[in-house]
């Protein structure tokens, strides 16, 4: 059995942080900074999917832009539907880890959303 592709690795676990946010989506006792950063981590791994499929070099980072700018300059630009993915960013970095002057709100449905929309045009390129 051929073992599966970085890009296929990297959709799996995509997933499971997906999965992650269906099941805290409506506690609130799981804090906010908690369901952006798996949000995060879900776009991060599904834009990462991409690329590796495309076979464009990426470093190992965590900033949505510098990841969806990447996939521009290579001809595979982001649906505008997915314009506001960067916001997600610092629920990866600055939030994980800091309290700073984050502003902890995010729209857990409409987030929700969009993950899974990424994931289906993901998918579809993917084929």
């Amino acid at each position: 059995m051929k073992p599966p592709s970085k890009s296929e690795v990297l959709l799996r676990k995509a997933k499971g942080d997906e999965a992650v946010l269906d099941v805290i989506i409506l506690n609130i006792a799981i804090p906010n900074e908690i369901y952006g950063f798996h949000a995060q981590q879900a776009a991060e791994k599904m834009i990462k999917s991409l690329l590796a499929h495309l076979k464009i070099p990426y470093k190992k980072i965590h900033n949505i832009r510098e990841l969806t700018d990447l996939l521009g300059n290579h001809n595979h630009p982001l649906p505008p539907e997915f314009s506001e993915l960067d916001r997600l960013t610092p629920f990866g970095t600055a939030a994980r880890y800091d309290d700073g002057d984050f502003d902890f709100s995010i729209d857990r449905p409409a987030t929700r959303e969009t993950i899974r929309k990424l994931r289906t045009w993901v998918e579809a390129k993917l084929k």
